[in-house]
């Protein structure tokens, strides 16, 4: 069983991407993924190795979309991996279906929220991994000292 590429899955995509990872198969998103004309660093796929496996086991530490399709003409590993787990989803909402396709955003990145019908994951509580009040920037390189001075 086949699956028909939309252009308005990439047109879409392209109007709403803001940034970050798009975690997302190329095999059956492949026509997507040039389609959106969002440049090739922009995806992170099977193509990518460890860092898609890596992606595939945590992927609100690697990508702020997720595009999965249960009913692709091709095996798509990004449902096979997600789509009977439950941790992934506390920080991510669907932002759009088309067909079977779902196009996930990641809760903290989002710009507006999703309509009442694809709002199927609540937003990430405070404390999660993404709440920026609780980081902790430290300094990384050794402060210089002023010449002469020992």
């Amino acid at each position: 069983k086949g699956r028909i590429i939309s252009a308005q899955e990439a047109q879409w995509l392209a109007s709403n991407y803001h940034g970050g990872a798009v975690l997302v198969s190329g095999g059956p998103f492949s026509v997507l993924m040039y389609d959106s004309k969002l440049p090739d660093r922009t995806f992170l796929t099977d193509g990518d190795g460890a860092a898609f496996r890596a992606a595939l086991a945590h992927p609100e530490t690697a990508a702020t979309w997720i595009i999965m399709n249960p009913d692709g003409g091709n095996f798509d590993p990004v449902w096979t991996a997600l789509h009977n787990r439950n941790d992934w989803r506390q920080y991510y909402i669907l932002r759009r279906t088309f067909g079977a396709t779902q196009i996930y955003e990641r809760s903290d990145t989002a710009y507006s929220p999703a309509p009442p019908s694809l709002a199927t994951h609540p937003p990430a509580t405070s404390g999660s991994l993404y709440d920026s009040s609780r980081l902790v920037i430290t300094r990384i390189f050794p402060r210089r000292q002023a010449k002469g001075m020992c």
